[in-house]
């Protein structure tokens, strides 16, 4: 979860938090001004959709599903000894396995997990279309979808229910990619765009 120290030694949990920390406080420029009142107000539901939910479903095929190859991605360089790196995994699988299920996708088999990753998958081409999330207007909810669609397509052997979903809409790919370009130019993917 995205995060702010301040000098105090407090910290500011959650991305919307953070946002509206540094409007207030750093005078960063509302990137949603430009949103008409109703491209708002589905901006704040789609927001909600990706992270309580959409956010969720990514951790399932990370976590739940290819459990074995992100503990040995993500932690066999960093824990290197491998009883260790078993125990610690352990402590943390334990931990998301149980929120999954307060959220309640675990509740739930494989297959129909799957199917809630095939219609979100769809939604979000729908939403992005040919121009981006509202007719290319910049907004705070594309970067939301922008770093949901990198984590997809950056650890593809992490996202194995995902990648076949995304892959079936070209324009989220296309899209991605040119946000990218534009915002993190210095930025090169793992993949080869």
């Amino acid at each position: 979860m995205p995060f702010i120290s301040l000098p105090s030694g407090e910290q500011i949990g959650d991305s919307t938090l953070c946002y509206k920390y540094l409007q207030t406080h750093k005078g960063v420029p509302d990137i949603d001004a430009i949103l008409s009142e109703t491209e708002r107000a589905s901006a704040t539901a789609y927001k909600a959709w990706l992270e309580e939910y959409v956010y969720f479903l990514l951790m399932w095929d990370k976590w739940i599903d290819n459990w074995y190859t992100t503990r040995e991605s993500f932690f066999a360089q960093s824990i290197p000894i491998y009883p260790l790196r078993v125990i610690v995994f352990n402590i943390i699988y334990r931990r998301i396995s149980s929120m999954l299920y307060t959220k309640g996708i675990t509740r739930h088999s494989k297959g129909e997990i799957q199917g809630f990753i095939a219609e979100s998958a769809r939604a979000m081409s729908v939403l992005v279309g040919d121009k981006g999330l509202f007719d290319g207007k910049k907004c705070s909810v594309s970067a939301f979808m922008l770093g949901l669609l990198v984590s997809i397509y950056e650890w593809p052997e992490l996202n194995t229910s995902w990648i076949p979903e995304v892959e079936k809409y070209p324009n989220l790919k296309r899209w991605m990619e040119r946000m990218v370009k534009e915002y993190f130019p210095e930025r090169k993917l793992k993949y080869q765009m």
